[in-house]
């Protein structure tokens, strides 16, 4: 039995968002050399604020050009679907934890 895990995904993200952290959810289809084909990439990025980069990384803080926007930054990326959701629902989780 298949699942749509997407629409799981975007109540994760939308949960998240209510809490206050944005991630971007998106799909790109890149060529695989081992496989031979087209496969589809899940790739999760968190929008963080520029205090919060700067902080995390300084030294790629300084060569941006427009300092004080939130950055796009890459938080996991994956050819299967289920891994982008379990690593939302940890993060979720952690949240639980923690606030």
């Amino acid at each position: 039995m298949k699942m749509n895990l997407t629409s799981k995904i975007r109540k994760i993200i939308k949960a998240l968002e209510m809490r206050g952290f944005i991630y971007l959810y998106s799909r790109e289809q890149v060529y695989s050399q081992k496989l031979s084909k087209v496969c589809t990439m899940y790739r999760v990025d968190y929008l963080m604020p520029w205090g919060e980069y700067k902080n995390k990384f300084p030294d790629k803080a300084e060569r941006k050009k427009n300092k004080g926007v939130s950055v796009r930054v890459e938080m996991a990326r994956s050819f299967r679907e289920i891994a982008i959701l379990y690593y939302l629902v940890n993060v979720l989780k952690a949240g639980d934890n923690s606030g």
